[in-house]
């Protein structure tokens, strides 16, 4: 089944249980639950450390889950996420979606080794220009080096054609590198396109810093609140929103300064012994 196809399969179950919902409230975890309860769905949280989540019993594995699932939203660790899918194949379950962080190696053979149908790497990607009111949104099957270092020629070469360098802010992500450019396209065209970058990574555990994360969250409120039946239909949905959202030269209004980052990320810099 292609990567597409195992999407709009997943999508169209309705007893799905997440793995990973936290006590706080504003991890991702947390956030694609209530999403789907929002959307119909019928949802069961699951955390052998909490008790509850949004209200809702939680349940400490999937195989204590008491109703029959049709498939599992995993958001913990790579190594976690390996048990979780063999507790998914306990529970009988035969599709994972795997989101961004919990993908490893070893999870994906696990799954295609033992029949198991794994969404993972799908995802969209965002630039924008606060300043500039603008912004792009695409929707791509993976996440892999290829797909970054095509974003970013379209980035460069279409979007910025006449800039001589584009400063990016971005995740430190292992697939956000110049190495991506160079294993995605010929040398010359590599060094063509990285001259022309200034990458800043955001802290680790700091990804919210990037404004990227602030259109996001207003990408999922005003555009996927909503049941998507599809990705052909997810495609339409963000090309209308960020078409629209450009014309009306929204932009971002950033407050967070470098005082406000040195009290708030104070255990994120780096400590000098003397």
């Amino acid at each position: 089944m292609t990567s597409r196809k195992l999407v709009e399969d997943f999508i169209s179950q309705k007893n799905i249980a997440v793995v990973g919902v936290s006590r706080k409230k504003s991890k991702f975890g947390n956030y694609i639950y209530r999403e789907l309860k929002k959307k119909d769905y019928k949802v069961f949280p699951v955390n052998p450390n909490l008790e509850f989540a949004d209200g809702d019993k939680c349940y400490p594995n999937l195989s204590s889950v008491p109703e029959k699932l049709d498939g599992a939203i995993i958001n913990v660790s790579p190594p976690e996420a390996v048990n979780v899918i063999k507790d998914a194949t306990a529970a009988g379950i035969n599709r994972v979606w795997l989101q961004q962080g919990s993908q490893s190696d070893e999870a994906l053979e696990f799954c295609e080794y033992n029949n198991i149908d794994c969404v993972s790497n799908e995802c969209i990607i965002m630039f924008t220009e606060p300043l500039g009111s603008w912004r792009r949104v695409s929707v791509t099957e993976r996440r892999t080096r290829l797909d970054w270092a095509e974003q970013i020629r379209i980035l460069l070469e279409e979007d910025y054609p006449l800039a001589e360098v584009v400063v990016l802010v971005m995740d430190n992500l292992n697939t956000h590198s110049i190495g991506s450019l160079y294993e995605a396209f010929p040398p010359a065209k590599a060094r063509e396109l990285a001259r022309r970058l200034e990458i800043h990574y955001t802290p680790k555990h700091g990804s919210w810093l990037n404004i990227a994360e602030i259109e996001l969250s207003v990408l999922s409120r005003q555009c996927l609140d909503q049941r998507i039946e599809s990705i052909e239909r997810l495609e339409s949905e963000c090309n209308a929103w960020n078409v629209k959202r450009n014309e009306l030269q929204k932009g971002v209004d950033w407050q967070f300064t470098t005082t406000d980052a040195r009290i708030k990320l104070k255990r994120l810099y780096p400590q000098i012994q003397y």
